[in-house]
């Protein structure tokens, strides 16, 4: 359960940390018609924070993996790491 955690905890970073990263998650989800969502933080007081992450990511998940897959064409290993465990 930690591993997950840290694996939601990580992407939330990896694409709040940069608004290049932020734009690219949103013009993807325009581009497979999904809904415009921000990818949530995990809180480890509450199970909500969780859920609201998981959530998150599952309901934009196409436009997360293309968005981790652009960044891993980068050369970025961050992104090569979370395409991985995502994928």
């Amino acid at each position: 359960m930690n591993k997950f955690k840290a694996k939601f905890s990580a992407l939330y970073v990896f694409i709040s940390g940069s608004s290049s990263r932020t734009q690219t998650l949103k013009n993807a989800q325009k581009l497979l018609d999904e809904a415009e969502l921000t990818i949530k933080e995990v809180y480890s007081v509450r199970w909500l924070g969780l859920t609201n992450a998981v959530e998150a990511v599952y309901e934009s998940y196409a436009s997360v993996l293309a968005t981790l897959s652009q960044f891993t064409e980068d050369k970025n290993a961050v992104a090569k790491g979370l395409f991985k465990y995502f994928n």
